[in-house]
Parts: structure tokens; sequence; C-alpha cells
């Protein structure tokens, strides 16, 4: 039998569901449907293909009201597509019954029985309090009123609803009593109080949640009781549990599984694993081995003053999955939480005490493994404990070393004195602690009841190292955010001011001036730098957060670098400071580059001694450690604590909202645990977040013939039409990065590591695919005394794709004295994608 092609109309268009696939023939039901089953779903989202539309909504509402705007007709009339089918000669084409195409569908919903939608009622009424509570922090009591009322709501309408059904079916003649399961189903009035039941309380919603959506329960610990006889309690959860619940959703082990498929890099360090502890590692090479990187701090959840200091203050470990990729790991839902404790248990128990059950578990995971389900196959997965980052007073406490930073043996990385520091700026002039020099000040320590605990900067040992694995010399990376940028910015900046105002270069009124007036880009703007105070001139700390002292320290010779003479031998401070960060604070760094990273670090330093002799700090010292400790640990930027610290934001507004203090460490926990229990109900547990703002369609011929030709170029199509339409917009979110018009993008590097850059003019999509239109911006040189490259613009057009950038950072544009400059957030060096 003869088959042949043809092409047959469809009556219809066809909406597939793509959180569950069911399949709707009408485009209400098809709404209808995502309202009822996905609504109250995490990070629910929705893109529009009618008409090629393709924009994203984040609510049914939003998606609606587009539909209602733009395509009503798809209400109205049937959509016609094209679909391609096989017949036989002898047959003549007939139109398919849309009672046939339905069939199937309607199949689904035959003998479907009550207890069926009551669970589904149940989950979306807790997926709806999940949402409600989780998304919003909303305190307990608001969120019972809502509920009650809800309850109330669903009761009144299930009642008068039923009545009026049974009116209409009495006066049409229908029996009601010949119909027992109709009768009994009209005249129930506890349907909507079952689903409510299982859900009223806490005790039951937290049930509900680890039954049917995978909650992990934090679990008390006592350490035991105080002075009144109540129990001195902490708040574990469970990393076994964690990182199973992670793990068996299918696009984090498909992250993970990525991540450890790449190679190790020989020329660049882009991550932990291009380091030397990763290879010096007893798990290097394991293909299945899961990493985990913890971190420790405290915190006061609130602002209290005199008195009431440290009464509420927390000690957090939270911990990440260091097999993600690196958009991921940024995010704060892979950030999790491991164990919640009241500060002043840590003074009065031991860590070993506190820190026993993970120590436990994480022996587990690395002898025994952990057994996840993936698409059906059971795999096992070893996981270890990478690194512990904190700051340096947490990394010491826990690490075993002295506490002191101003007396005694003050590095964790080196021998060295404190009234040493001045005389020591390089590493070779130091002692660097190795794993079995420590094990003998350990050893003296137990042996010797009269050893200060000074003498070796030793005063315990390290909880961890129960772990087989587990070296304190090597597990402990530094903190770039505050060895750096709330470290030795501070102290430079702040000098660097002061000598220039007492010089009358210029004064801290001009300074601040300078500031109010100027215009700052759109990309650190969120980030724009406080006044400077009186007291800059006699302290050297700044006020404002690290990312606030980051924005001042990069764009102050914008604001003074033209009151300043150059050569100035204090700006040059500044401007040697700045060529240290750019290297240190880079994501990507070459190997080749270190030993003239130890050189710039030993000048600097020296310079820094020379015209403030009074001043230096133990955190200028612990650069001399910086180059390598990035060969052993890669990039610092990877492991540093501004991401980590951006998870206590959360804590503080949740503690904030609720004003529940009674129990703190139980109440943050269970909340932190239901918020995550609601995340990982998405489909999309990585988040790649996908959005436009201003977008607008404009028709082919709108756009200038040099983008028509990059369009149809590009997109190798030959059959565009002059009134085919495509969406502009004015800035688009993808994969996590967001490109706005206006901003600079780094497209090449010459020469290693000398920019070109292109200005973002046009954002516009073409059948499905995003292009970026732009004019190239070609660095002239290097302006040292702006530390910023000044630029000369092009006419030549340039177009790339979303993810062909060198950098993914976009860059604002600085005018001074008609000249345009672009300064940098790091050195720039392309490699490999990072993990």
């Amino acid at each position: 039998m003869q088959k042949k092609v043809s092409e047959v109309t469809l009556q219809m268009k066809i909406y597939k569901c793509s959180f569950c696939d069911v399949v709707k023939f009408q485009l209400t039901k098809f709404l209808t449907h995502l309202q009822v089953q996905h609504n109250h779903q995490a990070d629910f989202s929705v893109t529009c293909d009618i008409e090629r539309c393709f924009r994203r909504y984040k609510t049914v509402a939003s998606y609606r009201n587009h539909i209602y705007r733009k395509h009503r007709q798809a209400l109205q009339h049937p959509l016609f597509e094209k679909a391609t089918v096989f017949e036989d000669n002898n047959e003549s084409e007939e139109e398919v019954p849309e009672d046939d195409l339905l069939e199937n569908n309607q199949n689904s919903f035959l003998g479907i029985d009550l207890e069926t939608v009551l669970l589904g009622l149940r989950q979306h009424v807790a997926l709806f309090i999940l949402n409600l509570q989780e998304k919003h922090l909303l305190p307990k009591a608001t969120q019972d009123t809502i509920v009650s009322s809800l309850e109330f709501i669903l009761k009144f309408f299930q009642q008068n609803y039923f009545e009026i059904i049974k009116f209409h079916l009495t006066k049409s003649g229908f029996r009601l009593e010949d119909q027992e399961d109709l009768d009994n189903l009209l005249n129930n009035q506890t349907l909507i109080e079952s689903v409510f039941s299982y859900i009223q309380s806490d005790y039951q919603l937290f049930k509900y949640c680890k039954e049917h959506l995978h909650l992990v329960e934090p679990v008390k610990h006592i350490l035991g009781t105080n002075s009144q006889g109540k129990e001195d309690t902490f708040q574990y959860v469970p990393i076994i549990d964690v990182l199973k619940t992670q793990l068996e959703k299918p696009d984090i082990f498909e992250s993970y599984r990525r991540t450890c498929e790449q190679a190790p890099s020989t020329d660049f360090l882009s991550s932990y694993t291009d380091g030397e502890l990763f290879r010096e590692s007893p798990f290097f090479g394991d293909p299945n081995i899961v990493r985990l990187h913890l971190y420790t701090d405290e915190y006061e959840v609130v602002n209290p003053l005199g008195s009431k200091r440290s009464v509420h203050k927390l000690a957090a470990f939270y911990f990440m999955i260091g097999n993600l990729e690196s958009n991921c790991k940024s995010q704060l839902r892979h950030i999790h939480l491991c164990l919640l404790v009241r500060n002043q248990f840590l003074k009065k128990y031991s860590y070993r005490d506190i820190l026993l059950p993970l120590i436990n578990d994480l022996k587990l995971l690395y002898t025994q493994g952990l057994q996840v389900s993936v698409n059906g196959q059971n795999i096992i997965l070893k996981c270890a404990l990478a690194t512990i980052s904190a700051d340096n007073l947490s990394a010491h406490s826990l690490a075993g070393f002295t506490c002191c930073f101003s007396s005694g043996r003050i590095c964790r990385f080196c021998m060295i004195n404190y009234k040493d520091l001045r005389s020591h700026v390089n590493e070779d002039d130091v002692i660097i602690r190795s794993s079995q020099v420590h094990q003998y000040h350990l050893q003296a320590l137990r042996e010797s009841s009269g050893i200060s605990k000074q003498t070796y900067g030793v005063v315990s040992e390290c909880p961890f190292a129960e772990l087989d694995y587990f070296d304190v010399t090597k597990n402990f990376p530094p903190d770039l955010m505050h060895d750096f940028l709330e470290g030795v910015v501070p102290l430079v900046v702040t000098r660097v001011i002061q000598a220039l105002h007492f010089l009358h270069i210029v004064s801290l009124n001009q300074i601040n001036a300078e500031l109010d007036a100027f215009k700052i880009g759109r990309n650190e703007r969120a980030n724009l730098p406080q006044k400077l105070p009186d007291s800059v001139l006699k302290k050297n700390t700044l006020s404002g957060s690290a990312a606030q002292v980051w924005c001042l320290f990069r764009i102050l010779p914008f604001l003074i670098g033209h009151y300043i003479p150059e050569g100035e031998v204090h700006w040059d401070i500044y401007l040697k400071c700045r060529d240290i960060g750019d290297v240190i604070l880079s994501p990507t760094i070459q190997k080749k580059i270190i030993p003239f990273l130890s050189l710039q670090i030993g000048e600097f330093l020296s310079s820094f001694q020379s015209v403030f002799p009074e001043t230096f700090t133990p955190k200028l010292h612990f650069l001399i450690h910086y180059p390598q400790l990035i060969l052993k640990f890669g990039p610092l930027k990877q492991l540093w604590c501004m991401r980590f610290e951006g998870k206590h934001q959360y804590f503080k507004r949740l503690a904030h909202n609720t004003c529940n203090f009674k129990n703190l460490s139980y109440t943050l926990a269970k909340r932190h645990q239901l918020r995550q229990c609601w995340e990982l109900t998405s489909l999309d547990s990585l988040r790649q977040d996908n959005y436009t703002e201003g977008e607008r369609v404009v028709p082919f011929r709108a756009l200038p013939l040099e983008i028509q030709k990059g369009v149809i170029g590009r997109s190798e199509a030959e059959d565009v039409q002059g009134d085919e339409k495509l969406g502009v917009c004015s800035s688009l979110m993808t994969n996590n990065v967001k490109y706005c018009v206006g901003d600079n993008l780094i497209i090449d590097l010459v020469e290693e590591d000398i920019p070109i850059f292109m200005k973002i003019v046009k954002i516009l999509r073409f059948r499905g695919a995003w292009m970026i239109f732009g004019k190239l911006r070609i660095p002239i040189t290097f302006e040292r005394h702006y530390h910023a490259f000044k630029l000369e613009d092009q006419k030549e057009w340039i177009l790339v794709q979303p993810g062909e950038e060198k950098e993914f950072h976009p860059l604002d544009t600085y005018v001074h004295d008609d000249t345009k400059y672009i300064t940098l957030y790091h050195r720039v060096q392309y490699s490999r994608a990072t993990n």
C-alpha cells in the first residue's frame, strides 16, 4: 500500500501543560487547569506560545490578562495549524471528529472518585499555605487568620451551592432519594472540613509535608540544662536527608553530573577542582564524590542595644553542594541550613558537643555513601567535606587556634608572631603550618600542661579532625570578604583619604559633595556608598556593607582622581591595592600570574609601611599567603562568605516578622525547612530565571538595515517577510544573567587580558531566539591614574547571543571631561565555564 504525505489543517490548537503533560484543546480550559493545579507551585511560570509571542509570566492571573489583551481571538476562534499525517491513496481526506480527539482526554476523567478529588484539594491547600507563609514570611497568627477565613468561605460556598443544585434537580423532577450516592454527596457538609483537618495545626501541616512533600524535619538535640532546669537545645537538620532530597531532583542531579565530567584545567584556576588540594585529596578521581562546603558564623537576628545585646545571637552552620554549576551555587535556595544554636551555648559547651550529629553523618556519607534514586536508577554517591568557610574569629575558634589577633601567633597559616608582622612581608620569610607540625603542637599541649596556649597559637583540636580525610591546616580557606573588602580596603581608603585631606589636596567635604553629584551606573546603584562621616579622619573604618565598600573602592578615582596630581605617593598605595584586588577577586586566574601576584603584594606591603609606618594589621599580613592559597583552593571568590551571609537576611526578616523568640532556633529552623519543602515542589529547582522588561512587538522592516542583515545571517533564515513580527525589549534576564540596553559587555580578549567591549543598543527575539546587538567599543589605553580603560566608540555593529560574552557582569560607562571610561570588577581571563 502506497503512502503519501499530505497537509491537514487541524481545527484547534493543542495546549500541553509543561508541568504535568496534561493536554487541553481549549485555551479557557488550559487556563483553568493552570489555575487549579499549578498556581501555588514554587517558581511557577508559563510561556505564551501563541503567534510566536514567547512572553513569560509568573502568575496565572498575569498570563490570563495578557491573553485577553493580546490574543483574545484565541479564546473565541480555534487556531489553525498544519500537521503532517500519512494516509492511504484510496482514502479521502476527512476531518478528524473533535469527539475522537477528546476521547482519550475524557477517559482519564471517567470514574473519578471523591477521595481522589479530596486528596488533590488537600495538596493544593497545603501548597497554598506554604506559598502564603514562606514566600511572604507571614507570622503564624496572620496565616491562621487567612486559612480559617478561607475555610469558612469554602464551607459557605459548598453549602449554598449544593442547595442550589438540589433545588434545580428537584424542580426538574429528579428524585434525589433514588440516587443514594448523589444524595449523600450533596448532603455531605464535612467535605471542606475533611480537607482542612489534615493541615489545621502546625503539627498536622508538618506531618502532611513530611509524608507528601519530602519535608526534612529539624531534629532537637539536648546539650544539658541551665540553672532553672530548662533544657539547652539546638536544632540540627540531618544533612543526609537534605542531600537525598536535593540530589534526587533530576535537574540538580544533571547539574552535578555535568560538573563531575569536566576535566580540571592545567593553565587556569576556575574552581576548587583546579586547585592543588583537590588533586591531593584522598577522594580525587572519584567521579561520584559529592563535595560539601560548610560555612559558619554568629549573627544577631535583631538589632538590640545595651544589655539586650547577644540575647538573641545565633550561631549557624550552612552548607552547599560544590559540584553544582556556578550560576546555581549563587542562589540562596542552594545554600542549605545544617545547624542553628544560640551563641551563648558555644561558650557553655564545646564545639564537639554541638557538632557531633553532623560529624557522625559526615562519617557515614564518606564510608557508606548516600543512596539516591534518579530516573528509576539507584546510585551510591560518596560525600566528603571539602572546606569550611568563616570569618577569622569563627575559623580560629572552630579550628582550635588562638582567637587573639593583637598578640602572639595570630595566623592560622603560619607561625608568625604579632610583633614581627612589619618585618615579614613575604611568605618565604615565615614558617608555614603543616599537618605534621600541627599534630606536634597538639601532642605537646596534651603531654605538657605547662606549655602556654600562646606558644604555638593552638588551643585545642578541631572536632572535624575525627574525619579521616580532614586536615585543619588545609580545609579552612581565607575569606576575601572579611580580609580584603572589610579589612584591607577600608584601611587603605581611609588612610589615603586622611593623607589627602591633611595635605589639602582634597577635603572630606569635597569628597562627599562629589559623591552626592556622582551619577552612579545602573549596575552599581544597589550598592551606592554611604556618605563619609567625620570619623573617617580619625578611624580606619568605613560604614556600610562589604558590597558598598567594594563599590566605593572602584568608583573612588572618578570622585577624586581629578584633584590628585599624577604620581602622588598616597594615591599610588591605592592603585597598588587595586592591582591586587583585580587578581584575587577574579573568578578565573591564570596560574602563570601567581608569582607576579606575590611580587605585587610584597611591593604593596613595603610601600604601605613606608608611607603609613604606624599602621599594620593582621589582615594585611594575611595577603602574603594569598598567592599560595589560590593555588591550593582555586579562586578564593568561589569560597568567600559574602553569598553565605546573604542567608542571614532571610532569618533576620523571618525573626522580625514572626516576633517569636521563645525557642528561636527551633522557630527559624522549622520555617526554613518548610520553605525548602515548598521550593522543592518546583520542576525548575535550578531556577534558570528568564523574563523581559519593556517588551514590545515590531515588524522586521522597522529594524535598521545592519540589524536586519545580522538577524538573517545568524538565523540563516531566507523566508523573512517585512511584516514578520519580532520582540524587542529594554532588558532580558536569561540563565540568571541580566542584559540591559546601555550596558557594556566584554565580548573578546586580546593579548590574554585586554577586553574588547560592546555597548548594548538593541535586544530582540527572532523566532524564539534572543539576539543582542550593540556598537563596538575599543579600549584606547588603560589610564592607571583612574584604574580604568579609556574608550573609543566605533560605528561597527556587533551581534552576540546570550552566553557568548566573555564575562557575565554587565559594566557601566563613566564620563569625565568628555572622556568615557569603564572600570572592571576584576581582571578578566577567559577559560572554560567554572563549576
